[in-house]
C-alpha cells in the first residue's frame, strides 16, 4: 500500500481508474462556492440526510474519489464504519 511507504505524505491525491492524480490546494473562491452550497443544501435536505463535506465516497473499487459535498441518507453515525456508496445527490 502506497500509503505505508508515505510516498504521497503531505499531498492530495485522488485515485480514478487506477491513476493517481495530485490534486491543488482549494484556493479562496472554491472555499466559497463550498460554504454558499453546503448552506444551500442544508434548507433543501432537511430531515433524514447527511451533508458529507470533502469525504470519501465508494464508488468501486479502482476509484477513490472525495467529492465536495456527497449528499447521503442517514447521519454521521450511520457511515462510523463504512464509506457511503450511493448518493441523493454529488457536488464537485
Amino acid at each position: 500500500e502506497l500509503g505505508k511507504l508515505e510516498m504521497f505524505q503531505n499531498l492530495r491525491t485522488f485515485l480514478l481508474k487506477g491513476v493517481i492524480y495530485l490534486v491543488p490546494q482549494p484556493k479562496p473562491p472554491h472555499d466559497t462556492a463550498v460554504s454558499l452550497a453546503e448552506a444551500w443544501l442544508r434548507g433543501v435536505f432537511a430531515g433524514g440526510h447527511y451533508l458529507r463535506i470533502q469525504m470519501g465516497f465508494d464508488v468501486g473499487t479502482e476509484n477513490d474519489p472525495g467529492p465536495d459535498i456527497a449528499v447521503v441518507t442517514g447521519g454521521p453515525r450511520d457511515y462510523a464504519t463504512r464509506t457511503p456508496a450511493t448518493a441523493a445527490l454529488i457536488v464537485e
